[in-house]
């Protein structure tokens, strides 16, 4: 088996959790440190010489990959904002929960109009 769990009793070796990156060298049977989650990989110590540049190489070549997804979600967001903003301005609505009218919401200028027109030939 090559994965075990903390807190499980193991035979001698070396034991690495790529999580917390503790290595444990047990040179008899030992206890595992940690809560049952927490995971370990019987590794040979030479093994480690191999493994190291293996992650640092996959770490170089993410993180570009990493960079380029941030800056596309960046502009995709910006984007689909300024579309939000465009099309939010199409939509207009009477209604405004701000505004209270507790005089009552004075008549407009179209009705003034027209009631001095037909007073206005009402009285000749």
């Amino acid at each position: 088996m090559l994965f075990f769990r903390g807190g499980n009793h193991v035979n001698k070796g070396h034991y690495w959790s790529p999580a917390t990156g503790a290595w444990i060298d047990g040179r008899s049977e030992t206890l595992l440190p940690g809560a049952p989650d927490t995971v370990y990989l019987r590794l040979h110590p030479a093994a480690m010489f191999v493994l190291a540049p293996a992650i640092g190489l996959a770490f170089v070549l993410i993180l570009p990959c990493i960079a380029v997804v941030a800056v596309a979600s960046a502009i995709v967001t910006r984007i689909a904002r300024a579309l939000a903003d465009s099309v939010s301005t199409l939509a207009y609505f009477e209604w405004r929960p701000n505004e209270a009218y507790l005089a009552g919401k004075g008549k407009s200028e179209s009705k003034k109009d027209n009631e001095n027109t037909n007073g206005d030939a009402g009285s000749h």
